[in-house]
C-alpha cells in the first residue's frame, strides 16, 4: 500500500467562466474551433523523448516513451480575465474540449487516442491550448542488420491527425522539435541525432525522426568473443589425425495478427438533411460514439472482445443518412495451423465479425463489391497473401466473413532449418564410419497464470426497472447497454493484471417486463494460480476464480452461486489440459463474492515424449558409460527489459471544499460511496510507467466521501515501471526502484502532494519467492513538480541462482583443467575438452538470458565465464595439438630441440632426474691393461636415453596443468573476493 495526502491551494473561482463558455455561448467540443470553418486550424507539434524501453528487432517494433507538447487557437475558448476574477489560465480535461484526433500512424499495435481521459488540458485567456499527452508508444521501424551489432537504427515516429485533411488541420512541428531534456539513456541505444519533418502531401501529419546507435559492448562480450572463440577451434581442427574424427503469426498459440480497417456503410433513416437550408452542408464528421453503429466484433478473437475504432475517431454522415464507418484495428484472431508440410505450408485463416447482441432479422450484415482489399496492404516478410474471399453467414448470426490464404515463404526456414538438418543428417550417418574405441489459451506454470476464456451469467432484480408489457405494445424485454444500467462492480479479484470491469461497453444486458436483469459478459480472465509440480507431468492443479463485488459487503450485495455453477457445454476441450472437475463455492465472510472453481489435469503425451523417455534413455547411458575402459572419459521483475511489476493500491487523502453536508440533516448519513469518475480528483498516474498512462483505479469503484469534505481514494493497480538493473554482481545484487507518481496536468502551486505517516506499508505484503524487501522510503519532490516518490529497495535472493548457475559453473572450470590428466592415447580427451567448452557457451547464454542487454555495465559472473571458456577454447587447441605430435610417435620423424628442452625443464620442475646406473668397477691386475682399456671404451661409448614424441606430449600436459590450475584458481579466488566483499558491504 502506498499512502499520499493533496493539498489543493486556494484558486480563482472559475464556476461563473464554465458556465458561460459552456451553456451561455453552447461551447461544442465536436465543432472545429474556428469561427470561419473554411480557415485551417494550425498545430504546432514536438516531442519530448523520455526513454527507449525496447527495441524488438525481430518484430521490427520499437518501444519509446515521451509526451507530445502541441498548441493550437480554440477561438471559441477566450475570454477577459478581468471579467472572471482574474482567471489567467483553466484545466479543461482533455475529453471535454475539442482537440484534433491524432494518433500514432505507423503504430505497432491498434491505434489509440493520445493522453488519458483523466489528464486536462491547459487553456489560455487568449484561446491557447497546450496539450501535453503522454504516452508509451509502440511503432514499427525497419531493422538495417548488415553492421550488427556496429549498426545504427533510422526510426521515424509519425503522427496524424486522422480524419482531417491539411487543408482542415495543418500539422506543424514546433522549434523544438524533438525534446531531450528529460530523456533517460538507455543501456542499449544512444541517439546519434534527431530531426523533425512536415509531409508534404495533403496529409495533416508530422514526423519525428530517431538516429539510434546500438552500444555494443554486451553483443561483444556475450555473442562476439564466443564466436571468435568457435572460429578458432574451428581452425585447429586441420591438426586432428587424419585417423581422428572430430506483425506476426504465432503458429504456436494459433493467432494470427493483423491490421487494418473495416469500410462499413449503412443509412440512418433518423440522420439526414437539405444540404441547401445549411450552407451547401454535403456531409458531416460525428464522433463514432455519438450516434448508433452495430457492435460488430471480432467473435473468433484471440483476446478479449473490443469495440472497433476508437471514440476519438470520427464516422462520415451524408446529407441522404448514407454512414460510412471505417474503425482501423490491429486484430489477433484464433487460426487453427495445418503444419503437416511446414515451411511449405498454406494456412487458411478466418476473420468474423459479428454484430453480437443482434440477430439477422434486426440487423444484416451483408459483403461488400469489393470484399478484401489489398491497395494499401503492405507485404509480410514471412506470409504472402495467395487468395482472400468474403462469405455471408446462412444462419440468423448477423455476421460476415472474411477468409485469408496465407502462403509461407521459406526461405528463412530452409537456411535456417532445413538446410542444417539436413546437413546434420549426413554428419549423422557418417557416424559409423569412426573407429569402434571412439566415444562419440495458456496455463504459465512460470508466473503461475490461468488464461481462461469464457461469460459470467449473473442476474439480479432491478426494483426501480420494471414495467407492464401491455402498455407498451407487448414489449416484453428490453436491450440496454451495460454501461446504462446499474450492476454490481464485479471483478476477477485474483487477477493476474489490473483490475478491469467485466464485458465491454458496446454490450447490452437483457431487462424483463418484472424488472429481471440478465448480464453474461465475455471475457478473457487471466488469474493467479498456485502451482503443484510434484508429480509433473502426471500433476493435477487446482485453480479458482473468485469474483467480487469490489466496493460492497455482503449486506449491500449478496453475491451467491447459481443452479449450474460452471457451465462446460461451449467449451472447447485443450490440447494440455482437461478438466476433471469443477465446483462452486460462496464465500462465509463479509464479503460479497463467490469462487469458481476448476480441477485441471495435465494430459502428459507431449511431455513424455518430449521431455520424460529422452530423460530415461540418457539415465540408461549414464549407467552404462562405467562399462567403457579405464583410459576413457566419458507479479515479477523482469530484468531483461527492466521493468518492474508490483500490485498495490494507493491511500490518496484530500479535502473537496464543495462536497460536504450536515448529517442531521440527512438522516445521520456520514460518508457516501461515489464512483470515482463522478468527483474531482487528481489526475495522478505513475510517470516511470514501463506501459502506457493510465488512471488509477477503476470507472465502477467508489471513493468513500466524510461529511467533512475528506474524500479517501483507494485505487488498487497492477503497476509496471521501469527500474533501471545494476547487474555486476549478480545473484548477490541489490536493485534500487523507484514508483514516481505524479499529478500530470498540474504544478506544485494547484495541487501539493504530501507523503503520509506510513510512506510504504508492508502489512498485506505477499513475500516475493526472488525478492526481499530490504528497505522502503518515500520522497518529495522539491521541483515545481505535483509529485511523489516511492522508493523499493530490493535484495535478490541468491538460492536458485547458486544451485542452478554458480556451482555448476565452479564445477565445469575444475573439470576444465582436468582435460591435460587423460592420456593422450585414450582417444578421448579431444572430445572431452569439447565437451567442457560447450557446457560453458551454454551456462554463458544461461546467465545472458537472465540478465538484461546492458552496454554499460557487465556482470562479473558473465565476465567470469568468458575467462573460462577462453581458457577452455585454448585447451582445445593444446588437447588437438598434442593429438598431432602424438601421431608422430609411430613415425621416423625426429624430436626437436626445442621439444627436448620443453622435457628437460619438465623434469626439473617434476625434480625428476635421469636414471643412472652405479656401476662398481671391478680392478683387474695390472697385466690385463688391454681388458681394463675395453671396458673404459664400453662406459663411454654408452648412448644416452632417448626421447619420444610420447615424452614430448607428457611434458606439455604438466606444464599446461600446472597453468591452468594457477589461472582458474586466480579467477575464482578473484570472482569470490569480489562478491563477497559487496555481500559483507550491503549487510
Amino acid at each position: 500500500m502506498f499512502s499520499a495526502s493533496i493539498f489543493a491551494e486556494t484558486g480563482n473561482d472559475v464556476k461563473s467562466l464554465l458556465t458561460d463558455i459552456y451553456t451561455t455561448r453552447g461551447y461544442n467540443k465536436n465543432i472545429r474551433p474556428v469561427v470561419d470553418q473554411v480557415t485551417k486550424l494550425t498545430v504546432k507539434a514536438s516531442f519530448y523523448l523520455n526513454s527507449v524501453i525496447d527495441f524488438d528487432e525481430k518484430t521490427e517494433n520499437l518501444k519509446t516513451a515521451g509526451y507530445l507538447y502541441l498548441t493550437w487557437v480554440d477561438e471559441y475558448f477566450k475570454w477577459d480575465p478581468a471579467g472572471f476574477n482574474n482567471t489567467p489560465f483553466l484545466f479543461i480535461p482533455q475529453e471535454e474540449i475539442w482537440k484534433p484526433d491524432i494518433t500514432l500512424k505507423n503504430s505497432f499495435k491498434s491505434f489509440s487516442g493520445l493522453g488519458a481521459k483523466f489528464l486536462n488540458v491547459v487553456v489560455g485567456s487568449d484561446g491557447t491550448v497546450t496539450w501535453q499527452p503522454y504516452q508509451v508508444l509502440e511503432s514499427t521501424c525497419a531493422v538495417e542488420i548488415t553492421y550488427f551489432p556496429f549498426d545504427v537504427q533510422e526510426c521515424e515516429l509519425k503522427f496524424s491527425a486522422w480524419s482531417y485533411s491539411k487543408d482542415q488541420v495543418d500539422v506543424n512541428k514546433n522549434t523544438i522539435g524533438v525534446g531531450l531534456d528529460e530523456y533517460i539513456p538507455s543501456a542499449l541505444w544512444e541517439i546519434d541525432d534527431t530531426s523533425t519533418e512536415e509531409v508534404n502531401t495533403a496529409e495533416a501529419a508530422v514526423i519525428f525522426k530517431l538516429k539510434l546507435r546500438r552500444r555494443p559492448r554486451f553483443y561483444v562480450i556475450n555473442i562476439l568473443i564466443p564466436i571468435m572463440f568457435l572460429s578458432v577451434l574451428n581452425v585447429f581442427s586441420f591438426l586432428l589425425p587424419v585417423t581422428s574424427a572430430v506483425i506476426d503469426f504465432d503458429e504456436k498459440t494459433e493467432s494470427l495478427k493483423t491490421a487494418g480497417y473495416l469500410y462499413i456503410t449503412w443509412v440512418d433513416e433518423y440522420f439526414w438533411w437539405d444540404p441547401v437550408e445549411f450552407n451547401n452542408t454535403p456531409f458531416l464528421f460525428i464522433p463514432q460514439d455519438e450516434m448508433w453503429k452495430p457492435d460488430i466484433t471480432l467473435k473468433n478473437s484471440f483476446k478479449s472482445f473490443s469495440g472497433l475504432g476508437a471514440k476519438y475517431l470520427n464516422v462520415v454522415v451524408s446529407s441522404d443518412g448514407t454512414v460510412a464507418w471505417h474503425p482501423y484495428q490491429v486484430l489477433e484472431s484464433t487460426c487453427a495451423v495445418a503444419i503437416t508440410y511446414f515451411p511449405f505450408d498454406i494456412q487458411e485463416c478466418e476473420l468474423k465479425f459479428s454484430a453480437w447482441s443482434y440477430s439477422k432479422y434486426e440487423v444484416a450484415v451483408n459483403k461488400n463489391t469489393i470484399g478484401v482489399g489489398l491497395d494499401e496492404y503492405i507485404p509480410s516478410a514471412l506470409w504472402e497473401i495467395e487468395d482472400t474471399s468474403t462469405e455471408e453467414v446462412n444462419t440468423a448470426e448477423a455476421a460476415v466473413i472474411f477468409k485469408l490464404k496465407l502462403r509461407r515463404r521459406p526461405r528463412f526456414y530452409v537456411v535456417n532449418i532445413l538446410i542444417p538438418v539436413i546437413f546434420l543428417s549426413i554428419l549423422n550417418v557418417f557416424s559409423f564410419l569412426l573407429p569402434v574405441t571412439s566415444a562419440v489459451i495458456d496455463f504459465d506454470e512460470k508466473t503461475e497464470s490461468l488464461k481462461t476464456a469464457g461469460y459470467l451469467n449473473i442476474v439480479w432484480v432491478d426494483e426501480y426497472f420494471w414495467w407492464d408489457p401491455v402498455e407498451f405494445n407487448n414489449t416484453p424485454f428490453l436491450f440496454i447497454p451495460q454501461d446504462e444500467i446499474w450492476k454490481p462492480d464485479i471483478t476477477l479479484k485474483n487477477s493476474f493484471k489490473s483490475f478491469s470491469g467485466l464485458g465491454a461497453k458496446y454490450l447490452n444486458v437483457v431487462v424483463s417486463s418484472d424488472g429481471t436483469v440478465a448480464w453474461h459478459p465475455y471475457q478473457v480472465l487471466e488469474s493467479t494460480c498456485a502451482v503443484a509440480i510434484t508429480y509433473f507431468p502426471f500433476d493435477i492443479q487446482e485453480c479458482e476464480l473468485k469474483f467480487s463485488a469490489w466496493s460492497y459487503s455482503k449486506y449491500e450485495v449478496a453475491v451467491n452461486k447459481n443452479t449450474i455453477g460452471v457451465g462446460l457445454d461451449e467449451y472447447i476441450p485443450s490440447a494440455l489440459w482437461e478438466i476433471e472437475d469443477t465446483s462452486t463455492e460462496e464465500v462465509n465472510t463479509a464479503e460479497a463474492a463467490v469462487i469458481f472453481k476448476l480441477k485441471l489435469r495435465r494430459r502428459p503425451r507431449f511431455y513424455v515424449v518430449n521431455i520424460l523417455i529422452p530423460v530415461i534413455f540418457l539415465s540408461i547411458l549414464n549407467v552404462f558409460s562405467f562399462l567403457l575402459p579405464v583410459t576413457s572419459a566419458v507479479i515479477d521483475f523482469d530484468e531483461k527489459t527492466e521493468s518492474l511489476k508490483t500490485a498495490g493500491n494507493l491511500h490518496v487523502v484530500w479535502v473537496d471544499e464543495y462536497f460536504w453536508w450536515d448529517p442531521v440533516g440527512f438522516n445521520n448519513t456520514l460518508f457516501l460511496f461515489i464512483p470515482q469518475d463522478e468527483i474531482w480528483k487528481p489526475d495522478i498516474t505513475l510517470k516511470n510507467s514501463f506501459k502506457s498512462f493510465s488512471g488509477l483505479g477503476a470507472k465502477y469503484l467508489n471513493v468513500v466521501v466524510s461529511s467533512d469534505g475528506t474524500v479517501e481514494w483507494f485505487p488498487y493497480q497492477v503497476l509496471e515501471s521501469t527500474c533501471a538493473v545494476a547487474i555486476t554482481y549478480f545473484p548477490f545484487d541489490i536493485q534500487e526502484c523507484e514508483l514516481k507518481f505524479s499529478a500530470w496536468s498540474y504544478s506544485k502551486y494547484e495541487i501539493s502532494i504530501h507523503k503520509r505517516t506510513i510512506g510504504v506499508g508492508l502489512d498485506e505484503y505477499s513475500p516475493s519467492a526472488l525478492w526481499e524487501i530490504e528497505d522502503t522510503s518515500t520522497e518529495e519532490v522539491n521541483t515545481t513538480e505535483a509529485a511523489l516518490i516511492f522508493k523499493l529497495k530490493l535484495r535478490r535472493r541468491p538460492r536458485f541462482y547458486v544451485a542452478n548457475i554458480l556451482i555448476p559453473v565452479f564445477f565445469l572450470s575444475i573439470l576444465n583443467v582436468f582435460s591435460f590428466l587423460l592420456p593422450v592415447t585414450s582417444g578421448e580427451r579431444a572430445g572431452y575438452a569439447i565437451t567442457v567448452f560447450l557446457s560453458l557457451t551454454v551456462f554463458l547464454t544461461i546467465v545472458s538470458d537472465q540478465l538484461p542487454n546492458n552496454s554499460q555495465n557487465t556482470s562479473l559472473l558473465a565476465v567470469y565465464i568468458m575467462l573460462v571458456t577462453g581458457l577452455s577454447t585454448a585447451i582445445v587447441i593444446l588437447c588437438l595439438y598434442q593429438l598431432r605430435l602424438q601421431s608422430w610417435h609411430d613415425t621416423d620423424k625426429p624430436v626437436g630441440n626445442s621439444y627436448r628442452r620443453v622435457v628437460k625443464i619438465c623434469n626439473i620442475l617434476r625434480c625428476k632426474t635421469r636414471d643412472k646406473t652405479s656401476s662398481k668397477a671391478k680392478v683387474a691386475p695390472k697385466e690385463n691393461s688391454s681388458s681394463n682399456s675395453d671396458f673404459t671404451d664400453n662406459v663411454s661409448d654408452k648412448p644416452s636415453p632417448k626421447i619420444t614424441w610420447l615424452d614430448v606430449v607428457n611434458g606439455l600436459d604438466y606444464i599446461f596443468f600446472i597453468v591452468s590450475v594457477l589461472y582458474t584458481v586466480i579467477c575464482t579466488l578473484t570472482l569470490i573476493a569480489i562478491l563477497g566483499m559487496h555481500l559483507y558491504v550491503a549487510t
